[in-house]
């Protein structure tokens, strides 16, 4: 048993990434197929990691003047 220092964050579906990062599923399907997202695919399924999700998040973000 390995002891963690941050909690277990399950991967995401395309409803559970849309959700989180508060746009349509729509349009995370968008970004994941032009790769401006990374995912991963498990068997046939896309799914997001919500590390992943906080990167995009910080990427984006626009500091005040």
């Amino acid at each position: 048993m390995t002891n963690r220092t941050t909690p277990h964050r399950p991967p995401l579906d395309h409803k559970g990434g849309a959700e989180y990062l508060g746009i349509t599923e729509r349009h995370i399907r968008h970004l994941a197929y032009t790769r401006q997202l990374p995912f991963v695919k498990v068997g046939g399924l896309v799914r997001y990691l919500p590390s992943d999700l906080d990167q995009y998040i910080a990427r984006h973000r626009i500091d005040a003047a």
